[in-house]
């Protein structure tokens, strides 16, 4: 997933057509950067929790390294709000044709982008500082993030109550962003149902119904489990756990394989062309 991230921020920089020049691109971007440092952190996973603290395997870390784990998975996780604003912009330039081209974007796109960028970096960095500042990044087996010290901890005394920190500061939004991502992926299909399936929007809308199905395979896991764990005190399972483990970094390797898939094709394309002129038929008879 951090290869795959790595992978479209260079190829937007470095490559693309229209580089940052799109409100499409630049969400992409700062979407991919947020995917990028939050993968990094699940990789490094408990070695940065505090070494001896009870339940979790491998731990190796010490405050100092499960604060910053903690700190940066708070802030860019926050990122995730880009899935939301690209299910919007989908919206209004599939379904209402609102214009996004090179230096050439319609102004509510862009202020929905300015929107995006200010309210997402200081939301993330807002309450990443707050948690930190209240000593309540600490171990959630299997990473560091908002909870109480566990029982037996060699610092009782850091941490406070966890459970509405973690409600008030990202599942309340996860769950809007979720919301706003489904609600996004309907009106997708019902668009491409509506349309010609050869026609261009139907096949843009089918491209943007990837990139939200991405979030949402990602995500849907960690959603119903924390739905569950909320609203009927059941404790985490631990095949619930493993699920977890295995999806919620996924989503740069996602949107790497969509945002290259198009390029691919256009590579097989041509090479088809090339074997198919007189040239290459001749050497090849």
């Amino acid at each position: 997933s951090f290869i795959g991230s790595i992978s479209i921020i260079y190829h937007i920089v470095k490559s693309s057509k229209n580089g940052l020049n799109t409100v499409k691109n630049r969400l992409l971007f700062a979407m991919s950067v947020g995917d990028a440092i939050t993968s990094l952190m699940y990789f490094l996973g408990t070695w940065m929790v505090p070494k001896d603290t009870p339940g979790v395997w491998m731990a190796a870390g010490t405050i100092g390294t499960c604060s910053a784990q903690g700190f940066l998975l708070q802030m860019f996780t926050a990122y995730q709000f880009y899935n939301a604003y690209l299910a919007i912009y989908f919206v209004l330039t599939i379904l209402y044709n609102y214009r996004d081209e090179k230096n050439k974007s319609n102004e509510l796109l862009i202020r929905l982008e300015k929107g995006a960028h200010i309210f997402t970096f200081l939301f993330g960095l807002g309450t990443a500082v707050t948690i930190l500042f209240l000593e309540t990044f600490n171990s959630v087996l299997l990473w560091c993030w908002i909870e109480s010290v566990p029982p037996g901890s060699t610092n009782p005394k850091r941490g406070l109550p966890s459970k509405w920190w973690q409600y008030g500061f990202w599942y309340i939004w996860m769950w809007s962003t979720f919301g706003i991502v489904v609600i996004g992926m309907l009106v997708l299909v019902w668009t491409t149902k509506k349309r010609l399936k050869a026609s261009l929007s139907a096949r843009v809308a089918k491209r943007a119904l990837l990139y939200l199905s991405a979030y949402f395979l990602t995500n849907v896991g960690n959603i119903v489990n924390q739905t569950f764990t909320f609203s009927l005190g059941m404790p985490n399972s631990y095949p619930a756990l493993l699920i977890i483990t295995a999806t919620l970094p996924l989503q740069g390797f996602w949107n790497c394989l969509i945002y290259f898939h198009p390029k691919f094709q256009m590579y097989r394309k041509d090479r088809v062309r090339q074997t198919n002129t007189p040239t290459q038929a001749i050497e090849t008879v």
